[in-house]
C-alpha cells in the first residue's frame, strides 16, 4: 500500500529531473560508486528474502502435490524458474507474474465471498 504513496509523492519530480529511479538521483548528488553498490546490495536483499518466500511455498506445494522430497521439489522448483526466465525472458517473467496475480487475487475473493455467504 505505500509504494503508490511514494510513486505519487517523487514520481514527478524524478521525471523533472530527467531521471527514473531513486537511486539515478541520490548518485547524481552523492558519490556516484558508493550509491550505486549500496543500492544494488539493497536490491539484491530485498529480491533473494522474495525468492526465499517463493522457493519455500512452491517447493511445499510440489511436495504436496507430487510427493517428491522437500530439497528435490525446491530444487525442480528452481531448475524450472531458471529455465522459464532463460527461454522466456523478461516477457514470459512479466506474464507469470500477471498470471499469479490473477489467481491470487481470485483465490481471496472467492475466499471471501465464501465466508460471507456463510457468516
Amino acid at each position: 500500500g505505500g509504494w503508490p504513496i511514494i510513486l505519487f509523492l517523487i514520481a514527478e519530480r524524478l521525471r523533472n529531473l530527467g531521471k527514473y529511479t531513486f537511486a539515478d538521483v541520490a548518485s547524481y548528488r552523492l558519490g556516484q560508486t558508493q550509491i550505486r553498490s549500496l543500492s544494488a546490495c539493497g536490491s539484491l536483499v530485498v529480491v533473494a528474502f522474495y525468492l526465499i518466500a517463493q522457493m519455500v511455498g512452491a517447493g511445499k506445494l510440489i511436495q504436496l502435490l507430487f510427493g517428491l522430497d522437500y530439497h528435490v521439489a525446491v530444487i525442480l522448483v528452481g531448475i524450472l524458474m531458471c529455465l522459464y526466465v532463460l527461454f522466456g525472458g523478461m516477457l514470459a517473467t512479466t506474464w507469470v507474474q500477471i498470471i499469479k496475480a490473477v489467481l491470487l487475487l481470485s483465490g481471496a475473493s472467492f475466499m471471501a465471498l465464501m465466508v460471507m455467504k456463510h457468516v
